[in-house]
């Protein structure tokens, strides 16, 4: 995706050589078989040292899986993975990239369609919601900055709380028996 009116910077642009396919550990010709995708991000804001990172994603049994997705991008855009993969992955037909703003009205018409406030929705929401579902699967607070590659802790402000959060909280604070005195010294 590159930001409207801007062109693209490459290093910053998925491209089809960026995707690996994988079957039980293996690199696989046939990437229909592949349980596991590779996604390799060669520079990003957050990439300090510049020195690039990869995130694997296995498949996950359900409509939404990275691994599904990429074979059907695959399928449906052959050239963007062999004669063309060193061009950005994502781009219209007439070979201009996938502009940030496309994206943005794609995710407000989504946003409307199941009838919420689209207004309160944007690309940025992409790295909220992903960070807040790896919150409430129980991933680590250091998992989710690595993988959302963030430098500061500021992305912690992106972290929602589920309701289902609070469930038994108050249970287990009247039944805490820790006491509310200063420390013993010697």
């Amino acid at each position: 995706m590159a930001h409207d009116g801007t062109g693209f910077d490459l290093p910053k642009v998925l491209r089809g050589v960026d995707v690996t396919f994988w079957q039980d550990g293996e690199g696989v010709n046939d990437y229909h078989l592949a349980d596991e995708s590779s996604i390799r991000i060669r520079s990003a804001k957050a990439d300090i040292f510049n020195a690039g990172t990869s995130r694997n994603h296995f498949r996950s049994g359900t409509d939404i899986c990275v691994v599904k997705m990429m074979i059907a991008l695959r399928d449906a855009f052959p050239a963007r993975f062999a004669d063309e993969q060193e061009e950005p992955l994502f781009r219209m037909k007439d070979g201009n990239p996938l502009y940030r703003s496309e994206v943005q009205g794609l995710i407000q018409i989504a946003a409307e369609d199941i009838g919420v406030d689209a207004a309160r929705y944007a690309v940025h929401s992409l790295r909220i919601g992903g960070a807040c579902a790896l919150l409430h699967a129980g991933f680590s607070i250091e998992l989710i900055q690595r993988w959302g590659r963030w430098a500061s802790n500021a992305f912690q402000a992106y972290l929602w709380e589920s309701s289902e959060d609070a469930r038994g909280v108050a249970a287990k604070m009247v039944a805490a028996r820790g006491s509310l005195t200063v420390t013993r010294q010697c």
